[in-house]
């Protein structure tokens, strides 16, 4: 029994290595002295299901400098499930053990198996994760790759990065992580993963490096699952929707003098602030969509008035005329309409940023003989709040020639 729990103990240590999660190696000899100190275990047969496994952790009230907790004691169970796995000449089920560390509640206990990790409904991130499996015959030559996206970083295997990652405190948010099994030992299973994330609930199952989460949205990843499925067996369930990334919408102004600048995005400006250049002409389009729908956009133009609905980049103003853009409108098409609201404002002379307008509504002026300056324009999931305020966005010097006196004043 002591020799046992050596071996988990060495692997226990082996997992806490930064980006790869190592497989415990059975030698012929150890596979010996625990067949001759343990002659009762039955074998198990390549059919086997994947079992629950459950190890205690000691409490851990205070981080350490490593964070990382040891294992206090294993169950009955957790012990005969292992003892179990080491058989001599013979394939067994492997299993896949894991902990997460939770924003305020520190590391939770570890599971196995598909079990759940993290917490669920208490708007809590994952800020560390920690796993390890056994099992799968002897002489494992097989490893776990990882990946995770985190806030402010992005998709990041780094060393430094993930060793601070997993084993201590990350005050990063996790967004999506990406498993894979390097090796051949293991290639009768597939890894199977999913994520449950602030505001979508639990995704479709990834797997095999396939993207679980979310990236763009600045959502947080709150618990996890984790499991393997033989080859010939199907997913643990759903596969459809494990990522989901937010579409890009990149836009661009062209400035009197300037001429076009740099494709922008998320709100950014594109123009220019306080320096009396009037925009001529703006051009948009979406990246990083696969369902259906577009962006399109149409500009208010001195002398001209509303031009026609332009998209996918075509260009929409007067460039190379001389004439002022005085407001303008952007809309969602198809699918991409049903998920997600485009707000965007305008900066005007005399008076300048507006307030945001959405979705095919005015952003500007109409009759005052003001320029545009300057615009920003973002994607917003559909029923979010606002970037901002939204009360006065547009100004018709018919309709509301009074109010814009104020707004300038």
């Amino acid at each position: 029994m002591k020799k046992i729990v050596s071996v988990l103990m060495v692997v226990s240590m082996l997992s806490f290595y930064p980006n790869w999660v190592f497989a415990e190696v059975k030698t012929s000899s150890t596979i010996e002295k625990v067949q001759s100190t343990e002659k009762m275990i039955e074998s198990e047969t390549e059919s086997t299901e994947v079992q629950s496994v459950t190890t205690k952790i000691s409490s851990d009230s205070t981080t350490s400098s490593s964070d990382a907790e040891e294992v206090d004691s294993m169950s009955e169970e957790a012990e005969q499930t292992d003892r179990a796995s080491i058989i001599a000449g013979g394939w067994t089920t492997p299993h896949i053990l894991y902990k997460t560390y939770v924003q305020d509640l520190g590391w939770q206990k570890q599971v196995s198996d598909g079990a759940t990790s993290g917490t669920i409904g208490k708007g809590k991130a994952i800020q560390g994760e920690n796993m390890y499996f056994h099992g799968g015959g002897p002489g494992i030559n097989q490893w776990i790759e990882t990946s995770y996206h985190l806030a402010d970083y992005g998709w990041n295997s780094d060393r430094g990065i993930y060793e601070e990652f997993q084993g201590k405190r990350f005050k990063k948010r996790l967004e999506a992580v990406r498993f894979r099994l390097v090796g051949t030992t293991l290639s009768r299973y597939n890894l199977y993963y999913r994520v449950h994330v602030q505001n979508f609930g639990w995704l479709g199952w990834a797997k095999n490096n396939e993207a679980a989460g979310t990236e763009g949205y600045g959502y947080q990843v709150e618990a996890i699952q984790i499991c393997f499925v033989p080859n010939n067996k199907p997913a643990p369930g759903s596969t459809a929707n494990t990522f989901k990334k937010m579409p890009r919408l990149n836009y661009r102004a062209n400035i009197q003098g300037l001429g076009w600048q740099g494709y922008v995005h998320n709100g950014k400006t594109s123009g220019t602030v306080g320096r009396g250049l009037r925009l001529e002409g703006i051009q948009a389009r979406i990246a990083d969509y696969q369902s259906s729908g577009s962006v399109e956009y149409q500009t208010h133009v001195q002398n001209i008035g509303w031009q026609g609905w332009k998209s996918n980049g075509a260009t929409s103003g007067s460039v190379g005329k001389q004439l002022r853009t005085e407001a303008v409108r952007f809309r969602l098409t198809g699918q991409l309409g049903k998920d997600f609201d485009i707000y965007y404002r305008v900066y005007v002379e005399e008076a300048g940023w507006l307030d945001w307008a959405k979705n095919g509504t005015s952003a500007g002026t109409s009759g005052f003989g003001y320029r545009l300056e300057g615009i920003q324009v973002k994607l917003v999931k559909k029923g979010s709040v606002a970037p901002g305020k939204t009360q006065n966005a547009f100004f018709d010097r018919i309709e509301s020639g009074s109010n814009f006196s104020k707004v300038i004043q």
